[in-house]
């Protein structure tokens, strides 16, 4: 969902998730979730792990970052 919405994109060089900082794809990412929500998943805890999946994701690489 993240990627569809284009709220997160990979780092060129290394492959690592990157947050875009992008509110509306963030959004985007939300209502994408909120209409088409895994069945293993309630939509609070498909919305509640999208979150924590946002949260946990950096707008750096942490390789390139390391140079």
């Amino acid at each position: 969902m993240l990627k569809e919405a284009g709220a997160i994109r990979d780092s060129e060089k290394h492959g690592w998730m990157q947050d875009r900082a992008d509110p509306y794809a963030r959004e985007r990412a939300f209502d994408l979730t909120r209409f088409d929500t895994p069945q293993r998943f309630s939509p609070e805890k498909a919305l509640a792990e999208l979150r924590d999946i946002l949260t946990s994701i950096g707008d750096a690489c942490p390789d390139c970052s390391e140079h």
